[in-house]
């Protein structure tokens, strides 16, 4: 099953650790011939045929550093070979003539690295493309004469683009555009797995009390000396309340509201405080799944940077099972041992950088 992201893992910043540092910030990427509108990161990389598969969605990529002015960061020999490269790229996406005589200024650059825990994992030992570079914007300096036909025809090679037209004082005109999103590099790493710390949790009622009566709640709380996981079907209970027709059964309504609003899962991280509040920094997910189990779930809970990789630490739901109570529309968690295996696991992996080998494209 996709695993589903949140905000959590932006916690550290990737890009900067995860291969050793050089004075270089781009060692270690393959700077494209011709740049590409597609790079699957996350494909496995092929030494002969180059990348195999489409890679990973952009709700999967994490957006790790950004660049201003790429001439002022990379040397000479770059930049040409860069500046080439687009000028390639619109020639071979149109061959349009106003685009024939240009020069080229990358303006902003972003990193965007591999964010899928289960990509990692299914590729321990493999080869994948690990990190992509992409201007996001780029400059062009034409002869004022041709501008018109220029913006006419960046408009029909990209899509979703805005553009900036400036006077020069020497007859041409700069024309800035943004949203282009073309890859012009990207870094190949071979994924080995580290050390693996795995904790079973067990989940208890959480009890509340209101005018001296004690009262269960539906939420369910696992504590450790690190976390406070706590995982509550409450909007599903209120999806099921609310979305009651004549010959609904509170199972089918169950399955229908944890398929379309999903189990309401919290996770607070003891040893970590929030700036903003001063208290402990708590997270929440909302994990959909049809039926009435959550059966073989990644939620990822944080990622950190190593000196050789990342280390990671998510919750493995096995199996965590729940159960309608007749047709009331409430929903509790069964107690056995065999409907609840849940996990807290913390892994490494380590990345070896690969210098990729000529590859036809790429």
């Amino acid at each position: 099953m996709k695993t589903i992201y949140s905000a959590v893992l932006l916690l550290l910043i990737l890009g900067n650790s995860l291969f050793a540092q050089t004075n270089n910030l781009f060692d270690g990427f393959k700077f494209m011939n011709i740049p590409t509108n597609n790079l699957p990161i996350g494909a496995l990389w092929n030494t002969t045929l180059g990348p195999i598969g489409n890679g990973v969605s952009d709700d999967q990529l994490l957006k790790s550093l950004s660049y201003s002015n790429l001439d002022m960061t990379i040397n000479k020999d770059l930049k040409t070979s860069v500046d080439v490269g687009i000028k390639k790229f619109l020639s071979l996406n149109g061959g349009y003539n106003a685009l024939s005589n240009i020069s080229i200024s990358v303006k902003k650059l972003e990193k965007l690295t591999l964010n899928s825990l289960d990509v990692l994992k299914a590729n321990v030992g493999n080869q994948i493309i690990y990190e992509g570079l992409r201007a996001s914007e780029f400059s062009i300096v034409i002869d004022k004469n041709k501008t018109a036909d220029a913006q006419l025809d960046l408009m029909k090679i990209f899509s979703n683009l805005d553009m900036k037209v400036d006077i020069n004082n020497n007859n041409t005109e700069t024309i800035t555009v943004s949203g282009v999103n073309l890859f012009i590099a990207y870094r190949v790493a071979e994924v080995e797995i580290g050390k693996k710390n795995s904790k079973k949790l067990k989940f208890t009622t959480q009890g509340y009390s209101s005018d001296n009566m004690v009262k269960l709640s539906s939420t369910y709380e696992s504590v450790t000396p690190q976390y406070v996981v706590a995982i509550c079907p409450c909007n599903i209970q209120k999806c099921m309340a609310e979305s009651y027709e004549n010959g609904d059964t509170a199972r089918s309504l169950f399955s229908h509201c944890a398929a379309t609003v999903g189990f309401d899962l919290k996770v607070i991280l003891k040893n970590i405080i929030d700036m903003k509040t001063g208290k402990p920094q708590e997270y929440k997910y909302i994990i959909k799944n049809p039926g009435g189990s959550i059966n073989n779930y990644n939620q990822s809970i944080y990622s950190k940077p190593t000196s050789s990789g990342l280390e990671v630490s998510y919750l493995n739901f096995e199996r965590l099972v729940y159960e309608t109570i007749g047709e009331s529309r409430m929903i509790y968690m069964l107690h056995q041992n065999k409907n609840r295996n849940v996990s807290l696991v913390t892994e490494s992996f380590k990345f070896n950088n690969v210098v990729p080998s000529s590859v036809a494209g790429w």
